[in-house]
């Protein structure tokens, strides 16, 4: 955790990046997820480690656990450890083989701190999840190429700065493509149970500009649940309703070629661009400048894995499996009626059965000229309308 801090800038770590960092620091005799996880409740009992109680716990190091770990380093590496009850004096004797430079003027609870790296100051480097089966073999020169657990997507391209240590990843830049690979199989069978919808939603709301699905056309449909013309009509709704790019490929080699490819490319698009960092938020509002992108470290944190859903969220999910239904025509509704409950309501305020299914059918898309549209708005209302002689009674009223 200690380590994140120094080289990642971040503080709050969720049960899966705790464990990430603990496999890569750790012996190989200690690489097993339930043997270290038990170290966290004693840690967490003796108020080194603290905890936030939200969705997703957060964890992150207290004032003590992270002395502990200071000293634990020092050790490690040979310098002498100095000890101090004076915090000023503390703070001011920190070590400089474990304080990356810039860390101390560093508001961790800024999400809009800005930096910027000059054209030329930068290398492209390909960042491949480190679950992805594919070595990367360049025909056209050396490319720089890294193995990490990924939070969202098996491939993206960082703008990282050159004149640092490859260790320090607090100026990493995202560039504008997420890449998540899909054999014709998996793809099939993550349509059939559900992950295909909730993978989507990563990619769209991963602040990254531009999602592409890289599909192999490789592994048979055998004992599929859908047909080949279901799948197909899958990728064109990717390609029309949500727009996320596809590449299609026919084997693994192929593969290989498009992401080096990609490399060079992008190589020679940012090669006398000045780049500046900026929110998540910002990329997702459509306000950032095309040379504006988040920190690896934002994009880790935010795009990890929801586990714990909102009531909205929830709804959200409902609402993508009706046929028809794509993400952008989800968040209108969902920013016009946030909870099942308010479009329940929004029902019973309705004077015919006629204004129920018509509810949702003028409701704009942004940056569009088309609306929800009355077929959607049929369905949707088809799905939740309650049956005859059954209402949404108050508590205290008998079912």
């Amino acid at each position: 955790m200690f380590k994140a801090e120094q080289n990642e800038l971040i503080k709050n770590l969720t049960k899966q990046q705790v464990l990430d960092y603990c496999t890569r620091f750790s012996q190989s005799g200690l690489k097993d997820n339930s043997k270290i996880w038990a170290s966290m409740k004693g840690l967490l009992d003796k108020s080194l480690v603290g905890r936030h109680i939200a969705r997703d716990p957060l964890y992150f190091l207290l004032d003590e656990g992270r002395d502990l770990a200071q000293k634990l380093l020092a050790l490690a590496e040979g310098v002498e450890v100095v000890d101090s009850q004076d915090e000023a004096t503390r703070d001011a004797q920190i070590l400089p083989s474990s304080q990356p430079s810039g860390l101390a003027a560093h508001n961790w609870n800024d999400a809009d701190s800005i930096f910027e790296l000059e054209a030329g100051s930068y290398e492209i480097v390909l960042v491949i999840d480190q679950r992805e089966k594919i070595d990367i073999v360049s025909l056209d020169g050396p490319m720089k190429i890294e193995n990490r657990t990924l939070a969202c997507g098996d491939f993206i391209w960082v703008a990282r700065p050159k004149d640092i240590s490859p260790s320090d990843r607090t100026r990493d830049l995202v560039l504008d493509y997420v890449i998540e690979r899909k054999r014709l199989d998996d793809l099939a069978s993550s349509i059939f149970d559900g992950r295909f919808e909730q993978q989507k939603l990563r990619l769209l709301n991963s602040g990254v500009r531009r999602p592409v699905y890289l599909i192999e056309d490789i592994g048979a449909l055998r004992a599929s649940n859908i047909t080949s013309s279901g799948l197909a009509q899958a990728v064109v709704n990717i390609l029309t309703h949500d727009g996320i790019g596809v590449e299609k490929v026919k084997n693994s080699a192929h593969a290989n070629d498009y992401l080096t490819s990609m490399t060079k490319c992008l190589e020679k698009l940012y090669s006398n661009m000045k780049l500046i960092s900026c929110s998540q938020e910002r990329l997702k509002s459509g306000a950032a400048s095309k040379n504006e992108f988040m920190t690896f470290s934002e994009f880790q944190t935010k795009g990890a894995k929801i586990t714990n859903w909102t009531v909205r969220e929830m709804f959200a999910k409902h609402l993508i499996q009706i046929t028809g239904m794509s993400d952008r025509r989800v968040a209108v509704i969902i920013k016009e009626y946030p909870t099942l409950s308010a479009l329940m309501d929004a029902y019973k305020d309705c004077n015919s059965e006629k204004e129920k299914e018509m509810l949702l059918a003028k409701l704009k898309i942004p940056d569009s000229n088309r609306t929800i549209g009355p077929a959607i708005s049929k369905r949707v209302y088809a799905c939740y309308a309650m049956p005859p002689g059954i209402s949404v009674s108050d508590e205290n009223d008998e079912l």
